[in-house]
């Protein structure tokens, strides 16, 4: 009995346990349970945020992307990365915003570049061009910080919508097979993931500690909130160019080309994607152009053209909307146009997305006066401004514009018009102002400048003046009469400056004196110098009773630059010693003659209010006339040598000049930036001066040499000792004579290739004899104009250092390692060249930088023409090339009978260089015009 219950009270035991140890395992198991159910729930919040930070970051990727839709102001590209530059990496990364950065441009294709039926996506790539370095970076990153922020993100994240696909970080590069930028732009793709999201990281905890980047203005608040973040505006984006370090001026940025898409949005993009707008309907528009020996600059969109009928004029239009790339058009109607003809010229401009245009109206004759009211004429010009993009509208020369229109109720809103200006006179007795002026300005709410003309201006100003309310947006307000104006620059709705510009002080009107009254006056311009008695003792008025004048501009003659000069330096210093001040700091000196004459452009600087300190500047000076030694271009060289940035000569360049160029200052250097020398006129003592004073002068950026009679032996000497003291340098060369076979020979001895101008952009060669040239010369020609070896290093100013550690080269191996500069402009003008001879130099073209090629009174004929089209690069084998004119006036072409093979050449050509037009061809145009009217005579026979 005892065993048995000893028996049955361990098996409970062992039962208890078992149940103890399972309720200890369901309880372990509870308690993980609970834990994943925590680790899911963090998990899960973790995803959310990080979900809510991704949408965050997508609806500010896709308002940025939206902007890009809505801007169609600004002529910048507007969407950009920035990275630290290569060098030193770490470093950079380190202390962000004390260091050196890049700034890349991105290409805006998408679906809108897409040819028909392509399955291929366009995505949104690094612009093909090298990038910029940034000036004054941490200035840069206080106003741009947390835009660059956004679109870094957008590419380490990437980004689909709307057509735009913006791929993920490790597939982003730039698009394949362009040129020398994708060789400089290797080494940032191949490292770019991770300098992209090591630089995100860097922004984001300087955002993160309130240290920036943010938007000019922000708060500390709003830093950490990305959603917060202000897209740049119109003003930000146009400042944006002044921060970046430019080498390449004149050049659109990044290499891209602004286009209109079919929905009339703008986009920048790249020569590569830009290739598919170039069909059938842009070569219509250059024919139509052609014929009315219009102008269009494909790089920048803009149309200059006059029309003489409505039938051509209707041809243009035709073309315009079917191109839709006109961007800014210039245009004169010449003929009496009537209002239904405006109507389909105003309905033209309105589809053409057209954003500036200029309209010359001195041929539009004036309706009669009982016709005003039943016509109404310029009514449909009104509707241009709401009917469309326009932002800059000008009407020159319209007479009665504002009697020609009815009250304007055809203008329903025009907020995107930023510029208006009408050059038609506002009769007030009229009460034109009331009747139309207000009414159209109180439609456009975002109107920055507006000009207007009337012979009573300060009357015109008192009515902006009690209305300025009306009028918030107005920053500029220019009131214009005859060669008499006012601007008036604007703040907040009140006045912040005012400009007064005058054709002479003795022609000063009543309205001239009331404004002269107003404190505000900062700025006076004179078109003629004050050189009387009287004029000058009205100046001394002004400028004592003006005492916020702080700037005169004075334009005149060479021959009156000192005496003004002496005169208002020394009425200044009077007015000093009077008053104790004088607030007079800048005098602006413009020659009003024409360049071909000796003329000037300079700026005295008074640093001090309380004394005459000044300082110096003189943007450039002509010397062009023969000099004395006495001459008003002589006096100033004398007194103001060392301050010319620019020099310009012409053959009457003479000795006593060098003479006075030379150093006379210890420790002194030149301030010269850029030199345009003669050699003509100049013994050889005082070249061996000119040589001292290139070497003295160490700013020099531009060399220009022209040599003149160089079948002279005198001459031909100046050009070889010029050639080896500074071939090196000189970054221009113009060389003309007789007998060029001879002299040609001569220079191709001593300086065989372009390794001896390494700096050239401008090559011109203009023979007076037309010699017939063979053999070693077009060789020595095709050898100048040819383009740097593919396989050749950049030239530039670290490439003597870069052999530092290596073994030195021999003199072959050095040339044949340092590429040249790209030639700008090549002129072979007044030659003879075999056919043979023409394909070698025709064949050793570089068009990489070339915007200017003339061939003017040469044998250039119609195989030169198809040889040149085919030895462009095409689009698809390199970038699209730079090529502006080709000048072909009084060549073999313009004597070709069959016009249809010519423009089949012509059309070729202007495929290969779509931004180039040909100058020199107008008659052939006409021939071409006869043709095809002789053609269309014998169709209506038939």
């Amino acid at each position: 009995m005892i065993s048995n219950a000893i028996s049955k009270l361990s098996f409970t035991e062992r039962i208890d346990k078992q149940f103890e140890h399972i309720y200890s395992q369901l309880d372990e198991f509870n308690a993980n349970q609970r834990q994943i159910i925590q680790n899911q729930e963090e998990l899960k919040n973790m995803v959310h945020t990080a979900l809510n930070r991704l949408s965050i970051i997508h609806s500010r990727i896709q308002a940025l992307i939206t902007q890009t839709y809505e801007l169609h102001e600004y002529p910048i590209p507007r969407l950009f990365i920035v990275l630290p530059k290569q060098v030193n990496f770490r470093d950079k990364v380190s202390k962000p915003f004390s260091n050196q950065y890049r700034l890349y441009f991105l290409c805006e294709c998408g679906k809108h570049t897409m040819k028909a039926n392509s399955r291929i996506p366009h995505a949104i790539h690094l612009a093909n061009h090298e990038g910029y370095d940034i000036d004054q970076p941490t200035e840069f990153f206080k106003k741009y910080g947390s835009y660059v922020l956004t679109m870094l993100q957008l590419v380490k994240y990437g980004f689909t919508a709307a057509g735009i696909i913006v791929p993920a970080l490790a597939h982003f590069k730039i698009v394949d097979g362009i040129n020398d930028a994708q060789k400089s732009l290797q080494p940032l793709l191949h490292d770019f993931r991770s300098q992209v999201e090591n630089f995100v990281k860097v922004l984001e905890d300087q955002r993160d500690q309130n240290k920036g980047p943010t938007v000019e203005g922000s708060t500390a608040g709003e830093r950490t909130n990305l959603e917060n973040v202000q897209l740049l505006q119109g003003a930000e984006l146009r400042k944006l160019e002044s921060y970046l370090i430019r080498h390449d001026k004149g050049r659109v940025l990044g290499n891209l080309n602004r286009i209109v898409t079919l929905d009339g949005h703008v986009k920048w993009v790249c020569n590569y994607h830009r290739g598919n707008y170039r069909d059938k309907s842009m070569q219509e528009l250059r024919d139509v152009v052609r014929l009315n020996n219009g102008n269009l600059d494909m790089k920048k969109g803009k149309l200059t053209v006059k029309v003489s009928t409505q039938t051509t004029a209707q041809q243009l239009y035709d073309a315009m909307r079917r191109a839709r790339m006109v961007q800014s058009l210039d245009i004169r109607l010449e003929w009496n146009v009537s209002k239904t003809e405006l109507k389909a010229f105003a309905d033209t401009v309105c589809a053409s997305k057209i954003s500036q245009l200029d309209m010359d109206g001195s041929c539009f004759k004036s309706p009669m006066r009982g016709q005003l009211l039943k016509q109404y004429k310029y009514n449909p010009l009104l509707e241009i401004m709401s009917g469309g993009g326009i932002q800059t509208l000008h009407f020159r020369q319209f007479s009665h514009f504002f009697k020609s229109v009815k009250k304007p109720s055809s203008v329903t809103k025009a907020d995107q018009l930023r510029v208006l200006s009408i050059d038609s006179h506002i009769a007030l007795q009229d009460k034109v102002f009331e009747r139309v002026v207000t009414p159209i300005l109180e439609k456009c709410t975002s109107l920055k400048d507006l000009n207007l003309t009337s012979d009573k201006r300060f009357e015109l100003f008192r009515h902006f003046e009690d209305n300025i309310g009306s009028f918030s947006s107005l920053s500029i307000l220019t009131l214009a009469n005859m060669e008499h104006a006012v601007i008036l620059k604007f703040a907040e709705s009140r006045i912040k400056s005012l400009t007064m510009s005058v054709n002479r002080l003795r022609d000063l009107t009543s309205d001239d004196q009331d404004f002269l009254k107003m404190s505000n006056l900062k700025r006076l311009d004179l078109k003629h110098a004050p050189v009387d008695p009287d004029e000058q003792d009205e100046l001394v008025k002004i400028l004592t009773a003006r005492t916020e004048l702080s700037e005169i501009q004075i334009g005149c003659h060479i021959d009156q630059v000192l005496t003004i000069i002496d005169f208002i330096e020394e009425k200044r210093s009077q007015l000093v010693l009077m008053q104790g001040s004088c607030v007079l700091s800048r005098l602006v000196i413009t020659d009003s003659s024409n360049p071909s004459s000796d003329g000037i452009s300079m700026t005295i600087s008074f640093t001090d209010p309380s004394n005459d300190s000044k300082s110096v500047s003189i943007n450039i000076l002509r010397a062009v006339n023969p000099l004395e030694s006495s001459s008003p271009v002589t006096e100033i060289i004398r007194r103001y040598g060392h301050f010319i940035h620019k020099l310009e000569t012409s053959s009457s360049f003479n000795n006593h000049v060098t003479v006075l160029l030379e150093n006379p200052i210890p420790d002194e250097v030149f301030s010269f930036r850029q030199l345009r020398l003669n050699a003509k006129s100049l013994t050889d003592v005082n070249m061996d001066a000119i040589h001292r004073v290139v070497t003295q002068s160490p700013h020099l950026e531009k060399l220009e040499w022209h040599f003149d009679e160089l079948h002279q032996d005198t001459q031909l000497e100046k050009l070889e000792r010029t050639l080896g003291h500074h071939g090196k340098k000189i970054s221009a060369l113009v060389l003309r004579g007789n007998l060029g076979s001879t002299w040609i020979l001569t220079i191709a001895e001593k300086f065989p290739t372009r390794h001896n101008f390494p700096k050239l952009e401008s090559f011109r060669i203009i023979c007076t004899d037309k010699p017939r040239l063979r053999g070693n010369c077009a060789s020595w020609i095709a050898a100048m104009v040819s383009a740097p070896p593919k396989h050749a290093a950049p030239l530039s100013s670290s490439s003597s250092s870069s052999h530092a550690t290596s073994e030195p080269l021999s003199t072959d191996a050095q040339e044949q390692s340092e590429a040249w500069t790209p030639l700008q402009e090549i002129a072979l003008e007044n030659v003879c060249l075999e056919p043979k001879d023409w394909g070698v130099v025709i064949m050793s073209i570089g068009f990489s930088a070339l915007e200017t090629l003339s061939f003017n009174d040469s044998n250039f004929g119609l195989e030169q023409l198809k040889a040149l089209a085919s030895h462009i690069p095409g689009s698809h084998n390199d970038s699209e090339i730079p090529l502006e004119t080709l000048h072909v006036e009084r060549t073999e072409l313009t004597k070709v009978e069959k016009v249809h093979i010519l423009w089949g050449h012509v059309r070729e050509f202007e495929i290969k260089a779509p931004l180039a037009r040909i100058t020199g061809l107008k008659e052939a145009g006409i021939k071409a015009q006869r043709e095809a009217a002789l053609k269309q005579q014998g169709v209506k026979k038939k």
